[in-house]
């Protein structure tokens, strides 16, 4: 028997599709945004090109905590794929952080934001990692 409850795996799961939408509206307003940029200044686009990439990067890491989620809520999910999932969370939380530093680096972003992002980042990987971990055990 399941601690997740359809009801709380249902609010996750909505919680995730309101994050999706929204980075995604921002994903769409930086995309008309870059090419009003081409027809300017290709080098200004190329350097807002790292925005979409993290924009587009924080919509898979949502599907992947939603596919989590999902997988939580399938007493039949096979254990395996838990260590799987973590796996790929955490291949796409190091491109993030790849990304992030790379705007700090073009004036995209100040390394403030960029720390503080860090280190709020690590506190959603370790309850991802509990949830993984909790889908293994069970």
């Amino acid at each position: 028997m399941s601690i997740f409850t359809p009801e709380m795996i249902a609010n996750c799961v909505s919680s995730c599709d309101e994050r999706i939408a929204s980075v995604q509206e921002k994903l769409d307003a930086w995309r008309i945004y870059g090419k009003v940029l081409s027809l300017v200044d290709l080098e200004m686009e190329t350097k807002y090109e790292e925005k979409i990439k993290n924009f587009e990067n924080n919509i898979k890491l949502v599907q992947t905590e939603k596919l989590l989620y999902k997988t939580l809520a399938n007493p039949k999910s096979a254990r395996a794929i838990f260590p799987k999932l973590l796996s790929k969370y955490d291949e796409l939380m190091g491109l993030s952080y790849d990304l992030s530093g790379n705007m700090v680096i073009s004036g995209l972003s100040a390394e403030g934001d960029h720390l503080e992002y860090c280190a709020s980042s690590l506190k959603q990987r370790e309850y991802i990692r509990k949830l993984c971990l909790y889908g293994e055990k069970r």
